[in-house]
């Protein structure tokens, strides 16, 4: 996603964007913790 979608979107979206990468970063960090991950490179 570039910089001109990410300002084509609504509030309510940006806002959606951010909850869905969080969840995504917690669950990267607990397969991490527990040795559950298995491609490094994300």
């Amino acid at each position: 996603m570039d910089i001109s979608e990410i300002r084509a979107l609504s509030d309510a979206d940006l806002a959606a964007q951010l909850v869905d990468a969080k969840q995504e970063l917690w669950k990267i960090r607990f397969d991490l913790a527990t040795r559950q991950e298995k491609n490094y490179s994300r």
